[in-house]
């Protein structure tokens, strides 16, 4: 873009977000898709109102008003369920649902510590086969949770017939459960997404600047000007990094500093890889491995990079060390606290962000289990605020942004968290494999319900893998697009982005020893470097006010302008732009001395001269 582009566009930025309406990516219609969601009416029919099957159902009090009871099954598939038929059959298209559940006892089952809770969709595909989808699941809940909301979006296909939606506890007939204030609603994306996408990013994504102008002495103001260089940006753009290649011996002097280089150049933030795994750091009891974590620390706090450390805490025993396993229960709840006393402790001050706890939603929940303690969780933050106030704490699970069907689960498990005291974020960590697709609506729908915890949301472990390096480029900027249009993101972290380092094939960013830079890497670079960058010049709107107000809006972060007068920066000047606030900049021209005006006289009457001798050939 030329530079008369670029202040072009500067100078518009502002109207651009004057004239935006836009609601989102989609709209949420108002019409209610179900009968009596509200459980207000006792009327259960399998005819256009709920109903259960193998069970009975009655009205209990509810979260609000009354709720539908489910009891006495005769199987654990008991349910409670409405059909969607005739007129009131769903067409093809984009759904979200939501609702409150409720556990009302706890039975003693052998092998269930907590009990699962489904909110399916169900049809007949084009074939006649039957097809259940997930529209959202709470993979472990107890009677004590009371009402919790779960939500989901979901796809209805074309030629469907029979369908229903209906809830379920399945680990056990022995489970009762009540559901209230269940509604469902169409969705309707916007006809050009990637334009209301970036509408919402300049919404919310940057805020507005105001240039007070002064001008001291008998001049126009047409010959002042200001160039605006985006120095940082706020939003955290980071990836992982391989100790051994950013501050050790891996592969040759030339390689390293082109992997450092590259990652300096394209990232504010990183997470060493590995390196502070419980068992990559205690692989045999009490005796710590700190090198990896301690040269990677070293290195992106020396050159100012945000680092993400994970995790102290991994809820699946398959990555727990050896001899962990084997400890009794009080053992193994003392070793956790001494594990996030001595590795937070050690960095403290030197990791800004802590992964506190992972897939403890998706997965077995094997610290609740192998302790015999339901809050230990809240233990894992506990003991990782103790040993570092000033880092950030995150939770974080894989299927929260990957998958429909676990975003409430992890909304609620952070709300729990923020009843106790604490300012967690959420991770939903962002891996997108082979057979994971990347829909704008439905990822935007999936965020939404995240962004209902009220707290920032982090992306630990973004990948999209295709063999394709056009398909990948073309993934990747549609989710990075959808997330940076949603303001409780706040920060996205590559799972890597060298082709020789990575443990995920097809998910680079830059191949070969020579770096080159692929499609995708281009797309990153295009899209955080060019179009979410502020540069470029601002002139004065007045040709002849002496007193006046330039003013733009710029991506949050911080910048250098240069004051130009007449063609020479007089002045340079510093200043952020922040979330909540519109930032004033006053700036003074005064009169040059006359010194000033001679030496800048002689230098355009030099160069003139120079410039006519050149042209004919008289030097």
């Amino acid at each position: 873009m030329t530079e008369m582009g670029i202040l072009f566009r500067l100078c518009l930025l502002t109207l651009w977000c004057v004239q935006s309406n836009s609601l989102g990516i989609y709209k949420l219609e108002k019409d209610e898709l179900l009968t009596n969601g509200d459980m207000e009416s006792d009327r259960w029919s399998s005819d256009y109102q709920w109903w259960p099957l193998h069970a009975k159902v009655s009205q209990i009090q509810g979260f609000k008003g009354k709720a539908a009871a489910i009891t006495d099954k005769r199987s654990k598939w008991g349910l409670l369920g409405q059909w969607l038929k005739g007129d009131r059959a769903l067409q093809p298209g984009n759904y979200y649902m939501e609702a409150y559940v409720k556990l009302l006892n706890h039975p003693e089952v052998i092998g269930y510590d907590w009990f699962r809770m489904d909110m399916m969709f169900n049809y007949l595909d084009k074939d006649g086969k039957k097809v259940y989808p997930k529209i959202a699941r709470y993979p472990r809940l107890r009677d004590t949770d009371g009402w919790v909301k779960i939500a989901g979006e979901f796809v209805v296909p074309s030629n469907t017939t029979k369908q229903r939606v209906y809830f379920s506890s399945p680990s056990s007939q022995y489970v009762n459960f009540a559901i209230d204030e269940v509604s469902l609603r169409r969705i309707t994306p916007e006809e050009d997404w990637e334009a209301a996408a970036n509408e919402m990013i300049d919404e919310h994504r940057k805020g507005d600047v105001n240039v007070n102008v002064k001008i001291n002495y008998n001049m126009d103001p047409s010959f002042v000007h200001f160039k605006i260089r985006q120095l940082r940006h706020d939003f955290k753009l980071g990836a992982f990094v391989r100790w051994q290649l950013i501050n050790g011996s891996w592969f040759s002097d030339e390689v390293r500093q082109r992997y450092q280089d590259y990652f300096y150049d394209t990232f504010n933030s990183g997470t060493p890889m590995s390196a502070f795994r419980w068992r990559v750091t205690e692989y045999h009891q009490d005796e710590p491995w700190w090198l990896g974590g301690d040269r990677a620390a070293y290195a992106l706090n020396e050159r100012g990079v945000n680092v993400l450390g994970q995790s102290v805490f991994w809820n699946d025993k398959g990555f727990w060390p050896n001899w962990f396993t084997a400890l009794s229960s009080d053992e193994k709840v003392e070793k956790m606290e001494k594990r996030a006393k001595d590795l937070v402790g050690r960095y403290k001050g030197k990791v800004n962000q802590w992964l506190v706890s992972r897939e403890s939603i998706s997965k077995r929940g094997d610290f609740e289990k192998y302790t015999e303690d339901y809050d230990i969780l809240t233990k894992m933050f506990n003991w990782t605020s103790a040993a570092d106030s000033s880092a950030d704490l995150v939770l974080s699970d894989r299927f929260a942004i990957q998958q429909p069907d676990y975003a409430s689960a992890m909304v609620n498990q952070i709300k729990t968290l923020k009843a106790a005291g604490y300012s967690p974020q959420l991770d939903a960590q962002g891996t997108f494999l082979e057979t994971n697709a990347v829909d704008p609506i439905r990822i935007a729908a999936r965020f939404d319900i995240l962004a209902q915890a009220g707290v920032p949301i982090m992306l630990s472990q973004f990948q999209v893998q295709r063999k394709d390096v056009v398909e990948r480029a073309n993934d990747i900027e549609k989710f990075l697009r959808v997330a940076f249009a949603q303001p409780n993101v706040d920060s996205i972290f590559f799972r890597g982005f060298w082709d020789s380092s990575l443990t995920t094939p097809d998910t680079s960013l830059v191949d070969s020893e020579d770096f080159d830079i692929n499609q995708a890497g281009w797309t990153v670079n295009r899209l955080f470097k060019k179009e979410w960058r502020t540069d470029g010049y601002l002139t004065l709107p007045e040709k002849h006010m002496r007193e006046q107000t330039s003013g733009f809006r710029a991506f949050y972060g911080d910048y250098e302008m240069d004051v130009i007068v007449d063609g020479n920066v007089v002045e340079t000047r510093e200043f952020s732009v922040k979330k909540g606030s519109t930032t004033e900049i006053n700036v003074e021209i005064n009169e040059p001395e006359k010194t000033d005006i001679i030496k800048r006289s002689a230098g355009v009457f030099k160069d003139t001269v120079q410039q006519f001798e050149a042209v004919y050939g008289l030097n």
